[in-house]
């Protein structure tokens, strides 16, 4: 039996997530021990159906589950991440997407893998859409992504990310550090300590994208080295429309402005949000 204390605190964003959040939370209930809690970073949520999963995920999670909820007023998920680790305990960060199915091992293999003086990324398997209906129409087990039949069935259709379900070179902590850019937000983990050291998210990033990497590279430029995931940690992510990156737009302009830099530090990061909620009176 591990301490009530957790050493991983899973920051789970949604916004009105329904049936994705729900198979996505289900994966966590089959991984995680007493030494994980979960703080649910929602922005904003208003749909019934939302509130129904988080209240389900918390009566049947045999770990913390708490609910970090902030006013909708457009997609600001660089702010919404900083709001759940105000609620959180753990000494380790792993920020995932509602969209994102874990295996059994997951945190365990996190647990083997960390390494202080560096940050991971995660690496999936992207589903295709006929497989995503399968699982949330409950017609296929989840749980069978995650076997050698999977694995082959998944080379045989050429999903997107199948070599990950097959032995890698080692690109993990300890080993020759990796570019950021190769990474994405679905999943990444970090210190506490160097989530405070850079101090969070930069809550300037508002719409989609981009946010997550300014956040590495900050750590980065903190001295703070980025290494993925084993293969036994991938990760199944099922499949949406995805929104595609305006590579002109502002966000990347701010990333320019960071990148390659001596900048550590978010221009309005968690302090800020530290800062206004006690000018307002309250507690996380």
């Amino acid at each position: 039996m591990r301490a009530t204390s957790p050493d991983i605190s899973v920051i789970l964003a949604t916004y009105n997530g329904q049936e994705q959040f729900a198979r996505c939370a289900r994966s966590l209930l089959w991984a995680a021990d007493e030494g994980v809690e979960v703080v649910i970073a929602d922005d904003g949520s208003s749909h019934e159906r939302t509130f129904q999963i988080i209240e389900t995920f918390k009566r049947d999670a045999h770990f913390p589950v708490l609910h970090a909820w902030q006013e909708d007023i457009g997609f600001r998920l660089a702010r919404s991440r900083n709001n759940a680790v105000q609620h959180a305990r753990g000494s380790f960060l792993l920020f995932l997407d509602h969209d994102i199915l874990v295996p059994r091992t997951f945190f365990r293999t996190i647990r083997r893998t960390i390494r202080p003086g560096w940050f991971v990324g995660g690496r999936r398997v992207k589903l295709d859409e006929a497989l995503t209906r399968e699982i949330l129409e409950g017609t296929r087990d989840p749980r069978s992504l995650f076997t050698i039949r999977f694995a082959l069935e998944a080379r045989r259709k050429r999903l997107r990310g199948w070599r990950y379900l097959f032995p890698l070179r080692d690109r993990g902590p300890g080993s020759t550090p990796q570019p950021f850019r190769g990474m994405s937000g679905f999943c990444i983990g970090a210190w506490r300590r160097d989530f405070d050291t850079v101090d969070g998210f930069d809550d300037r990033y508002r719409g989609y994208g981009v946010e997550d990497w300014d956040f590495m590279a900050r750590l980065n430029n903190a001295g703070v080295h980025a290494g993925y995931l084993p293969r036994a940690a991938t990760m199944m992510h099922l499949w949406h429309k995805e929104t595609p990156h305006d590579l002109e737009g502002p966000g990347y302009q701010m990333l320019k402005e960071v990148e390659g830099t001596d900048i550590v530090r978010s221009r309005i990061g968690m302090s800020a949000l530290v800062q206004e909620a006690a000018a307002q009176g309250a507690t996380p």
